[in-house]
């Protein structure tokens, strides 16, 4: 089982930007992209778990989610983008798609810290 301790990240309401570029025929086109608070959410994390070493899990994996916040904070679906997007970007698993079942919840952070827990764990394991 892995457990990791991350910080809150950005709202999926801040995660993506709408930007206009143009296709080669000359088409105006959007698309998005990850916002800057997005990126340096993922910076964060990779700084915070660069020497940690775990494996790389490539199984099927379920996992428990516990948002710990000072105040009510946001929406509880809002704080899973960012986290499952920041495990893959660090290497805990190949994909989020791997995720088969996830328990979530929310409560108050009783040390006045914002932070975000995951276990982690193959279901093969189980």
């Amino acid at each position: 089982m892995i457990e990791l301790v991350l910080p809150i990240p950005p709202s999926t309401n801040q995660y993506w930007r709408a930007v206009l570029g143009k296709s080669k025929s000359g088409k105006t086109i959007a698309r998005n992209i990850l916002s800057k608070q997005a990126r340096e959410y993922h910076a964060l994390v990779k700084r915070l778990y660069t020497d940690v070493g775990f494996t790389t899990l490539e199984n099927e994996v379920e996992i428990i989610v516990e948002i710990l916040e000072k105040t009510g904070g946001k929406d509880i679906d809002n704080y899973l983008k960012g986290t499952l997007d920041a495990l893959t970007n660090i290497g805990v698993w190949v994909d989020d798609s791997q995720v088969k079942k996830m328990t979530v919840f929310k409560g108050t952070a009783n040390d006045g810290v914002s932070k975000v827990r995951v276990l982690v764990q193959e279901i093969n394991d189980i």
